[in-house]
């Protein structure tokens, strides 16, 4: 979000704040040295892995072994 901000004498003037830009922000982000863009560090790919779900029947029956 930014706002604008202007000085009026001894006043500040609070402006209404404005989304910058909408995107997934969780990885990080931060500003070049020059104030005049943003970095955002976001996954290149998305992985979406399988990971074997093993079930096991009669379990108890395990147990009395």
């Amino acid at each position: 979000m930014a706002v604008d901000v202007k000085a009026n004498g001894a006043a500040l003037e609070i402006g209404i704040p404005q989304r910058l830009f909408q995107g997934p922000i969780d990885f990080g982000w931060d500003v070049t040295s020059d104030g005049k863009q943003f970095v955002l560090a976001v996954p290149s790919v998305q992985q979406t892995a399988q990971v074997p779900i093993t079930v096991v029947l009669n379990w108890p029956a395990q147990l009395k072994r």
